[in-house]
Parts: structure tokens; sequence; C-alpha cells
């Protein structure tokens, strides 16, 4: 939400404000602003649970995949029953920390005006063209950003908010999530 220009607050500040924002029940207020909301993660996977078969489901941690993604990504070939023998490059970064450099520039792409979209159709009609070039607008309009780091007064927060749920989520997924107590 703060790359994409919607957060305007500090981490802690949007935390602090998040129950009063996602109280409107607008469904882009609560997806923008629910950051602990999303962190239930136990709950969501129980929700699927009561539709879905649980061996259907394979349980992976993003720390799994980024300590080891070779591995961890044959484990989920295995489990779908896809060719393990697949050659993947896995150093590929996707989704970087980026921010736009204009918030304005930004919001035309995203959403264009009418006047803004007949004239870049007239511009360029091919649509394979137009495409490319938004993308490169897109790409000049980032620029990388470092993460600030998550403070420690806020990182105990958090545990305390999450401490009973990372135990049942370990019990339901069968995982050890010590780590995340660290």
């Amino acid at each position: 939400s703060y790359r994409r220009g919607y957060e305007k607050e500090s981490f802690e500040k949007a935390i602090e404000l998040e129950e009063k924002r996602i109280k409107t029940g607008n469904r882009k207020e609560i997806m923008r602003f629910s950051y602990i909301g999303r962190g239930f993660y136990f709950k969501q996977i129980k929700r699927f649970l009561n539709y879905f078969p649980r061996e259907n489901m394979q349980f992976i941690l993003f720390e799994d995949l980024t300590r080891d993604t070779s591995n961890t990504m044959k484990q989920i070939f295995s489990f779908l029953e896809v060719d393990l023998n697949v050659s993947i490059n896995y150093n590929i970064k996707s989704n970087p920390t980026r921010m736009p450099k204009s918030i304005m520039l930004r919001n035309i792409i995203q959403k264009p005006p009418a006047l803004v979209k007949k004239t870049t159709k007239f511009l360029i009609p091919d649509e394979k063209l137009r495409r490319k070039a938004i993308l490169a607008i897109k790409n000049i309009n980032y620029s990388k950003f470092q993460k600030p780091d998550l403070k420690l007064k806020t990182r105990y927060k958090l545990l305390k908010i999450y401490k009973k749920e990372i135990k049942e989520l370990e019990n339901l997924i069968d995982k050890d999530l010590s780590l995340w107590f660290k």
C-alpha cells in the first residue's frame, strides 16, 4: 500500500490506524489498510479446509522458498505431479521493492482518464506496442526503494498479537514456526 501510494503513514502509525480505517466496510479500504488482519493465516487456512480436503493442500513457508528455492520447488512439483526435471532459473528477482517517482504518473498509468486512453490508442494503434510503451513508462517512473527495518518495539507488539495464532497455525499445518518468534 505504501509503495502503491495509498499509504502515507509510517508502518507503526498505519497499524495503529488500521481498526478505524477498515471499519468503513469499504472493500478497497480493507484491502489497502488491513495489515494486521491479513496476517491471521490460521483463520484463512482453516476456512479453506472447510471446503477442500487437506490432502489437496501443501503448505510452504516463504522462508523455505527463499532459503532453498530449488528443493522447495521440487517439493511443490512433486505435490502437483509435475516433471521434477524441468529447468528453471531461480535467480530472477521478482516483485522488487520499488517506489514511484511520480504518484500522479503512476495514477494516470493505473487508471488513465478517457482522453489519455483515446490519445494513446490514436498515437499507438497496435495494442502490443501500446502495452510495451506503458510498461517502459512504468519502469522509468519507478526507482529502487530500501525498505525500512521493522522497529523492535513494533516487532514485539506484532508477536504479542500473533502468538496464539502462530501456535494454532503450527499445529494446523504441522510445520515448525519457531523461527517466527525470533
